[in-house]
């Protein structure tokens, strides 16, 4: 397939790749948190203990930072795909481009 040379060509890409790594998200991330849950991750159902100097500590499951990071980045393509690329965005910068020659 050659490529397009059009402005919504560009959005339609943004938007299969955002909708390919939300599908990707909704599997892996459950995916991860069983692995968490069925190994050494429970802990025993407390997240609030007290480590070996009797200081008080806060557990935070790994698969936690990767759904955040994760996270955090398919909502910038998310961004990218649906709110700032929209067709009449492209040919506002469009039309102001033309304006300046």
């Amino acid at each position: 397939m050659e490529p397009i040379n059009d402005p919504l060509w560009e959005v339609a890409k943004d938007r299969a790749k955002f909708k390919k790594s939300l599908i990707s998200f909704c599997i892996i991330i459950p995916f991860l948190w069983c692995i968490w849950y069925f190994t050494k991750g429970n802990h025993h159902g407390r997240y609030f203990m007290f480590d070996e100097d009797m200081r008080w500590r806060f557990h935070i499951p790994w698969p936690a930072w990767v759904t955040f990071f994760w996270g955090f980045g398919l909502s910038v393509k998310f961004v990218k795909a649906y709110v700032f690329n929209t067709k009449a965005s492209i040919e506002n910068e469009y039309q102001k481009l033309k304006n300046k020659q």
